[in-house]
């Protein structure tokens, strides 16, 4: 028994069962074993006594501890065993975790983004170009703007959208809308979008790595069915799809593994 606990036991029964019931208990004697079960009387003595009790408790309590500080090489070398299991088994579903968050923070944001862009468009009645770079699918931007002839992603600067914060219509305050590889972790972009160049409220640009909302029904007038942005973070992958009406959504691609809160793509 604890050394601790068995000071517990010895001052319990040495002091409550003083009673014609019970004998009074040796406290010197060794491993005391405590009655299966206390008498109705014992259990009065207690609530009477119980000051006595804790005095007793209170006065060996040094003791019980220093005999119970410590412990064994065997112990030790158990906890670091079933340390290291359980870090063997929770690591690779921590790193699983954060895998998936980068990959929903960053397709969330693009999302966002083309929203954002269909918004503008409808709302100032005049075409939002959308424009994507990228030298390799781990290096990668993309930005929006309202000015007709497009803007360079690559371009820290160009990708703007003038508001007029000041209420003064003779000044602008362009506010930079682009988001780039930088701004995230392990995130890979391929399949950049190419929407439609013609119809009416045209996209007034012909560049093949910029596409655009028309203002007056926020249509992407895409030309391919295909068209989509794919991300991709280790074993995961989302697309981000734009269809002809300009609605915006998020599926998980055909085959790929299951991502918890998106549906597979159509094919």
């Amino acid at each position: 028994m604890n050394p601790l606990m068995n000071w517990i036991v010895l001052c319990w029964f040495g002091i409550v069962s003083n009673s014609p019931e019970r004998p009074p208990v040796d406290f010197k004697a060794a491993g005391v074993a405590p009655p299966k079960a206390l008498t109705y009387q014992e259990i009065v003595a207690f609530t009477q006594r119980k000051s006595e009790i804790f005095d007793c408790l209170f006065a060996n309590i040094g003791v019980a501890m220093e005999r119970s500080i410590g412990f064994t090489i065997i112990e030790l070398l158990v906890v670091i065993s079933i340390m290291a299991i359980l870090a063997t088994l929770a690591i690779p579903s921590y790193l699983d975790f954060f895998e998936k968050g980068r990959l929903r923070g960053a397709t969330e944001a693009v999302y966002e983004q083309l929203q954002y862009a269909r918004a503008q468009a409808l709302k100032r009645s005049v075409p939002i170009i959308v424009d994507f770079w990228s030298s390799d699918p781990t290096t990668w931007a993309m930005g929006i703007t309202d000015k007709s002839g497009g803007c360079d992603a690559s371009n820290t600067t160009t990708c703007t959208i003038d508001f007029d914060f000041d209420n003064d219509p003779t000044t602008v305050d362009p506010v930079l809308l682009r988001l780039a590889s930088t701004d995230f972790t392990n995130i890979s972009m391929t399949t950049a979008p190419v929407f439609g160049t013609s119809g009416p409220g045209a996209c007034p640009t012909t560049e093949t790595t910029e596409a655009c909302f028309e203002p007056i029904r926020g249509l992407s007038l895409k030309t391919s069915t295909s068209t989509h942005i794919q991300l991709t973070n280790g074993d995961y992958k989302l697309q981000v799809r734009v269809d002809e009406v300009g609605g915006v959504t998020i599926c998980r691609p055909v085959g790929e593994k299951y991502f918890v809160g998106y549906n597979e793509c159509p094919d």
